[in-house]
């Protein structure tokens, strides 16, 4: 008995109809059009960035130009001069933007504090420069592991604070530069992980009653210290509301006017907020519209934002550094009896 033969088709018929496939796929991907994700899918922040003109209390009342590419920290002397580090530069201007000195520095300078005592505390990533006037000689204190960044300085009458983002913890020194305790690192045995600190946003400083405050980003607040390094209070307060903290990693920046309030400059919804010395919130200085100005964001991780720090100086004036307009931005409290 024979059997029947299979007919196959040759394979240049197979080759046809592979590409016919595989065209017709193409085709539908690319011509497919698929539904827009709905609004809760959406990245928009533009609501939430919307201020009330009512709870605009500053005014801008000064701009002083920075002839600096890149700046990134100011502090406020005794004598109310302006000090800004930059460009691998420390210029010192008057109450007024005149120049009065400038000198290099190597390593490249990252952010500057003003001691009591006039004396200069400039970091360099992992390392902190001393001066004893912006004309000083230099002297470096010892340099710290790969891990450091240096965000934040902070300096009262016996003791000098540096921030590090890296390794999440803040340093606290004597004035000659020997380390005395670590707050929140590793080497903290009491509160090895008390600082969530998701990017190189960590804020210190100290207040009008020579007391020590922390910045905790991750947690959306501030936390206060005695100079032994115990923890005294926390203040936490997130939310989407114009009084609280968004985001992932704010207050990125915060001072203290003389009166004790608290000023803080938030990133991702770029704003600028004071809030009384028990942390009532007062009104905006700033709002995200006024100080998105000139600047466009890139989507980097690690991109900065437009205000790179805060101060206040004698006269109780904000100050605010401004990356992109590459200035100082001055503002004074709006007279409400006018």
């Amino acid at each position: 008995m024979n059997t029947p033969s299979k007919k196959t088709l040759p394979p240049w018929v197979w080759a046809i109809i592979g590409l016919v496939v595989i065209g017709i796929t193409l085709a539908l991907f690319f011509t497919r059009r698929f539904p827009e994700p709905g609004p809760s899918m959406l990245y928009d922040v533009s609501a939430y960035e919307v201020v009330e003109e009512q709870l605009v209390i500053y005014k801008e009342s000064q701009r002083i130009a920075l002839p600096l590419e890149e700046a990134y920290g100011v502090t406020i002397n005794q004598e109310n001069q302006f000090l800004i580090v930059g460009d691998s530069l420390l210029i010192v201007l008057d109450n007024e933007g005149n120049e009065i000195s400038r000198r290099a520095l190597e390593p490249a300078p990252r952010c500057v504090e003003a001691a009591p005592d006039g004396s200069l505390y400039i970091s360099a990533m992992a390392q902190i420069m001393v001066l004893p006037s912006a004309e000083g000689e230099v002297s470096l204190w010892e340099a710290l592991d790969d891990n450091t960044w240096i965000t934040s300085l902070a300096a009262s009458e016996n003791f000098v604070y540096a921030a590090d983002s890296g390794n999440a913890r803040v340093l606290q020194y004597d004035k000659s530069g020997t380390l005395l305790r670590e707050i929140g690192g590793k080497n903290d045995v009491e509160r090895p992980k008390q600082f969530i600190v998701p990017s190189p946003y960590f804020d210190v400083a100290i207040d009008t009653m020579d007391s020590l405050w922390i910045a905790n980003p991750g947690r959306l607040g501030v936390e206060n210290y005695r100079h032994d390094g115990s923890l005294t209070s926390t203040w936490y307060h997130p939310g989407m509301a114009i009084d609280t903290f968004t985001g992932c990693c704010n207050p990125a920046h915060f001072t203290f006017k003389a009166n004790n309030a608290l000023v803080t400059m938030e990133k991702g919804i770029n704003r600028v907020k004071v809030f009384d010395a028990v942390h009532e919130f007062q009104g905006v200085v700033a709002t995200p519209k006024y100080l998105n100005e000139g600047w466009t964001p890139t989507g980097e991780t690690l991109e900065l934002a437009p205000i790179r720090d805060l101060a206040v100086d004698r006269q109780d004036r904000i100050v605010v550094l401004h990356g992109p307009l590459h200035c100082l931005l001055i503002f004074e409290e709006i007279d409400q009896g006018a």
